[in-house]
């Protein structure tokens, strides 16, 4: 922010500003005062609300003071009743306003300011958040606080998440999905990021991807997207991931409405346990991996490599089984026949997943079908992009909570989840407890801005009012109500 004047009485300088300077000032000007008319609200509300509770056996400690920040720094400050009472050695203290508000004790920073805090951390990291937040939004905020608040959020959907497993793995509610599909693809890989206080350890994330097919983006484009994507995953093993995953797809399909389910991966034991979890899935291999496991191998002739690519376009895997046996013949050395027995093993243990998916003319595709592991870079990058830049390290819940908001955000969903999450956290205020605030606001709406500029620019009653700047000032502080 600007070096402007932080009190509202004088938020523009007579000395001149630029147009930015002005706008930061009248609008922070305008956020200190409806924070104070909420704060008054708030105070009022109290007074409402503590003669309806029941206080037996709590001791009054008068009025406390509280505040939340909110944007631009702005300071929401109320007056709140509060009382106190021993049990045992221990004294508990209750704010009937915090409780109903949804506030935990020194909570410090308003829903809005949680939210964005949040979503900046799940896009980069706790300090670029925090730096963020002050430099353009004026709210002083630790990266340590981002990371609790960014804690708390991934704990709460791991917490949904882990119920929702519970419930049909062991109470055996059966998930009733209704959505029909010609296909569902997932899409299954694992990301290793540098673990906190052991660098050369690993955290390993499994992820998974969910989907009905491709779509251009527009009728007109080159470029695919996904559709009716979802993301889930976390730092688990295999059966829990599977459990979660079955648990979405069920959730969301009717099995028998749903053409085929097909499985894609870099041929992991514990991806081909898929076929356990969801009846009928088809498991095939990564062309990603399978294509580079074939260049190391073959990289001693070109030709070879070429050779064998075709084959596997053209479905004949007696070619291609053929080409490696040739390859094993003209091995130049003791490495390159090791790294080609490799091969053999690693192309046998996925025999049946080598062949193109869209080649088994008898199974149902949608309408738009391509490559599998080509819908995207790699779904990694989900994963990647946020948590292995350099010098970045994790515990394994703290990598496992990311996880979880990543996956929101790659849906585009994390926006949509923050709202019913903080509507859990801060209950809505009951109907007879608005009535209060229903007034206020009411009276605040019959107020006139315009006036209020006229009354807080004190430049306008200078002679620097004939000034370009004065000039501009006057302007605004004559721009009707828009609120009357």
């Amino acid at each position: 922010m600007s070096n402007i004047n932080n009190s509202s009485e004088t938020i523009i300088p007579e000395a001149g500003a630029t147009f930015k300077e002005i706008a930061e000032a009248i609008l922070r000007g305008v956020a200190e005062k409806y924070a104070a008319s909420l704060g008054l609200l708030l105070t009022r509300l109290d007074d409402a609300i503590v003669l309806r509770e029941e206080r037996a056996g709590w001791e009054s400690i008068g009025k406390r003071e509280r505040s939340l920040v909110t944007l631009f720094g702005v300071e929401i400050r109320y007056r709140r009743r509060g009382y106190r009472r021993k049990v045992g050695e221990k004294t508990e203290y209750w704010y009937p306003l915090d409780e109903k508000l949804g506030l935990k004790e020194g909570e410090r920073y308003c829903p809005v300011v949680q939210q964005i805090a949040i979503v900046l951390a799940s896009k980069t990291s706790y300090r670029e958040a925090a730096l963020f937040l002050k430099d353009y939004l004026g709210v002083e905020i630790s990266h340590q606080e981002i990371h609790k608040l960014v804690q708390e959020a991934g704990q709460a959907r791991e917490e949904e998440q882990r119920k929702g497993q519970q419930a049909v793995y062991e109470k055996g509610e059966v998930p009733q999905g209704t959505r029909e599909a010609t296909a569902v693809v997932i899409e299954a890989d694992e990301v290793m990021v540098n673990k906190q206080k052991a660098r050369k350890e690993k955290v390993e994330i499994k992820l998974g991807l969910m989907h009905e097919g491709w779509e251009k983006e527009t009728p007109a484009a080159s470029r695919y997207q996904l559709v009716n994507k979802e993301y889930w995953g976390g730092v688990m093993d295999g059966e829990s991931f599977w459990e979660r995953g079955a648990r979405l797809f069920y959730g969301r399909y009717n099995e028998a409405r749903t053409g085929r389910v097909v499985i894609n991966g870099d041929g992991a034991e514990w991806i081909k346990k898929g076929k356990d979890y969801l009846v009928g899935a088809e498991i095939y291999l990564d062309r990603y991996h399978r294509n580079r496991a074939l260049r190391h191998a073959l990289d001693f002739e070109p030709t070879l490599y070429e050779r064998a690519l075709v084959a596997l376009k053209e479905g004949r895997l007696e070619v291609l089984e053929g080409i490696i046996s040739e390859a094993i013949i003209k091995a130049p050395g003791k490495e390159h026949l090791e790294r080609l027995k490799e091969l053999k093993r690693y192309l046998k243990a996925n025999w049946e997943g080598l062949r193109d998916w869209r080649r088994k003319e008898e199974k149902p595709l949608p309408e738009v079908a391509r490559g599998l592991g080509a819908s995207e870079p790699s779904i990694s990058h989900v994963l990647a992009a946020r948590m292995k830049k350099r010098g970045m390290s994790w515990s394994e819940k703290g990598a496992h909570h990311m996880a979880q908001l990543r996956f929101l955000l790659a849906a585009g969903k994390l926006k949509g989840w923050l709202e019913a999450y903080q509507a859990g956290r801060w209950p809505r205020i009951k109907p007879e407890d608005l009535k209060e605030i229903k007034a206020k606001v009411s009276g605040a709406a019959k107020g006139d801005p315009a006036a209020w500029l006229k009354a807080a620019i004190p430049l306008l009653k200078t002679k620097a009012r004939t000034t370009a700047l004065g000039e501009v000032l006057s302007a605004l502080s004559h721009i009707p109500s828009l609120v009357a």
